[in-house]
């Protein structure tokens, strides 16, 4: 492989897991714990 082929590809993992992390934050996140949440007053 070559430095640019390289470079390519590193790019595209970046952006892949640039758009995974703000579906996170962007509310599309699915826990893993079931059960009721806490309600502060």
């Amino acid at each position: 492989m070559e430095t640019t082929e390289i470079l390519k590809k590193v790019r595209q993992i970046e952006i892949k897991t640039r758009g995974l992390s703000n579906n996170i934050f962007a509310g599309q996140y699915h826990t893993a714990f079931k059960g009721r949440g806490m309600a502060f007053s």
